[in-house]
């Protein structure tokens, strides 16, 4: 499968999940937010990756159980395609894991890009940003629609694989504050709970 690496973006004062993602991964690289601005922080993580592939993982979740081990197969069952560890829809009951089209994406609790995808992603993020900004979108600061929108340009279809292997944790979001406050999947099970921030509340 080659190199695998797990990055996460965090702000300092998530600072304690952080510490409890890396007891259960030991790997974790973090990059975190020093401008206040998730853009250049997404950016610089697509960056310190290249074209490795990754998980990448936001600092708001509790992990399940074994949480590498169930990645990583995952993973080589899909090696070469984007696969989405979080999802709250209705079809993850109905459906189970499946294939969506790349118009489908949302949210970035915990992800996976194939080696050299990062690369890409990162080459295609400034410009991005930049027609947001000019049509200012109410949405020009979420990593998740810029995402989307280059799966749908590139028509890059994901693989959104349930049991969901991360948990939304309940609580204000940190770039758009009026969200709802639980945005949590309907699959989730076994919380790792060893180190579990008690601000890290399911």
């Amino acid at each position: 499968m080659g190199r695998l690496r797990y990055v996460v973006t965090a702000v300092q004062a998530r600072a304690p999940n952080v510490e409890y993602m890396k007891l259960h991964i030991p790997a974790l690289e973090v990059v975190w937010d020093t401008q206040g601005h998730q853009r250049a922080t997404f950016l610089e993580a697509l960056q310190l990756i290249g074209d490795d592939a990754a998980v990448m993982l936001e600092d708001d979740v509790v992990l399940a159980r074994q949480f590498c081990a169930k990645a990583v197969t995952a993973i080589r069952q899909k090696p070469k395609a984007v696969i989405q560890f979080f999802s709250r829809r209705a079809d993850d009951i109905r459906v189970g894991s499946r294939f969506q089209a790349g118009s489908a994406y949302l949210m970035n609790q915990c992800f996976y890009l194939p080696p050299k995808m990062a690369a890409a992603v990162a080459t295609y993020c400034p410009q991005w940003y930049e027609r947001q900004d000019l049509l200012e979108a109410d949405h020009r600061g979420a990593a998740d629609a810029m995402l989307r929108d280059f799966f749908t340009d590139y028509g890059i279809k994901h693989w959104v694989s349930i049991p969901s292997l991360v948990e939304h944790a309940v609580g204000v979001s940190a770039i758009h504050p009026s969200r709802a406050k639980k945005r949590q999947s309907k699959t989730f099970a076994a919380p790792e709970l060893l180190g579990k921030p008690a601000g890290l509340v399911l």
